[in-house]
């Protein structure tokens, strides 16, 4: 009777582990997936040199995708400065869990 009980306990704590493991791969590919999102709206708006139509298209992209894209600029002498700040959420469902993360990038255009 022992062994069934300390059987059942171990099936039981391989399982929560394995759970807890699914979660954490998870969070990685959302965040691995944002920061792929990023990287290539930036690389759109930088080869365009941040045009309007450019930046409005990566919100919109950004917006079905499920993440908030805001860029902002700011001017110096010749060159501009812009920011883009991505706005993903992390989800784990069994643990009522969700939090907002950001992922921010300057780059600048002369």
């Amino acid at each position: 009777m022992r062994l069934a009980i300390e059987t059942f306990v171990c099936a039981i704590l391989i399982s929560l582990l394995v759970l807890l493991g699914m979660f954490t791969q998870q969070v990685d590919m959302n965040t691995g997936n944002a920061k792929q999102f990023c990287s290539s709206a930036i690389n759109r708006m930088e080869s365009a040199e941040f045009a309007n139509e450019v930046v409005d298209r990566c919100k919109s992209d950004a917006t079905a995708s499920g993440y908030r894209l805001t860029v902002t600029s700011a001017a110096s002498g010749d060159t501009t400065t812009y920011t883009t700040v991505l706005t993903y959420k992390v989800k784990v469902p069994l643990f009522q869990f969700e939090r907002e993360y950001q992922i921010k990038q300057a780059a600048e255009v002369n």
